[in-house]
């Protein structure tokens, strides 16, 4: 069982992760949409992230609706990079839909980083959660499981640790998201990779995922724009296994502020294994 697989499923201290992306780009100058269609650009800028905060856990992307953006449309977007609550727009997901550029380069990605980082930290290669997919589409599904499990299992074969199915904080439930999360369980298990999903506030689905953690279970992103506290211990005590921020760590945050909230956790415990 690899390090990653074994945290998720409670084994050892509990790891604190802040999912950093945009953060990252800003701190090298990047641009996202470099970031998104120039694979070795973004998997320098991750790794470099990684480097200097001591992350345990490093994502490949954090743009959720990707999966949509890969159809040739991009989404409207908030101030923290989320997709817009309410607008949506008709687009067939299917299993093809993994060959457009934009989900060949977050593989890519994930598969630079699984490379560089063997050793020092696990990778995470996300997809956008069901619900949030959903609900940018009028509530329709059709197609989703489909396109996860083609990714999954390419995310698998370029080396990550985990698959991160994460939701937009204000994703609603929605009809036949077991179903979907049930069938990437199955695929993440016979890969002997980690699946997690990163739910909605008090959100807690019965699919068979290694890991659930409701947004409110999380840590908030704004913590790592704020000077620590002395609450550090009792946050990460409250944790299960593997402890994500709700969201991505704000891009305009302070980079000592960030490090000194990893290092407070307990750094990067996750060297070895997978």
């Amino acid at each position: 069982m690899s390090t990653l697989l074994s945290t998720v499923r409670g084994a050892g201290p509990v790891v604190v992760a802040p999912i950093v992306y945009r953060l990252a780009a800003r701190l090298e100058q990047v641009e996202l949409e470099e970031m998104l269609q120039d694979a070795a650009t973004a998997a320098f800028v991750l790794r470099s992230a990684q480097g200097l905060f001591g992350l345990p856990v490093v994502v490949n992307h954090f743009q959720l609706g990707l999966e949509l953006e890969a159809l040739g449309a991009p989404l409207p977007r908030d101030g923290r990079g989320l997709p817009l609550d309410g607008e949506t727009r008709p687009a067939e997901l299917s299993a093809g839909v993994a060959d457009a550029p934009l989900l060949q380069a977050a593989t890519d990605v994930a598969a630079r980083l699984s490379s560089e980082l063997r050793g020092t930290a696990p990778v995470l290669g996300v997809l956008t959660g069901p619900a949030t997919l959903a609900g940018l589409r009028g509530g329709d599904l059709e197609g989703v499981a489909e396109l996860y499990a083609v990714l999954a299992r390419r995310y698998a074969e370029a080396g990550v640790a985990g698959v991160l199915l994460a939701e937009a904080p204000a994703a609603a439930g929605v009809a036949g998201r077991d179903r979907v999360l049930t069938e990437l369980a199955n695929i993440c298990r016979f890969y002997n990779v980690a699946s997690i999903l990163l739910a909605p506030a008090g959100d807690e689905p019965a699919g068979p995922v290694d890991l659930v953690l409701p947004a409110d279970e999380a840590l908030p992103p704004e913590l790592f724009a704020e000077q620590p506290d002395g609450t550090a211990e009792e946050r990460r005590t409250a944790g299960r296994g593997l402890l994500l921020t709700a969201g991505e760590v704000p891009a305009d945050a302070d980079p000592e502020t960030v490090t000194a909230w990893v290092e407070l956790f307990g750094g990067a415990p996750l060297r070895t294994g997978r």
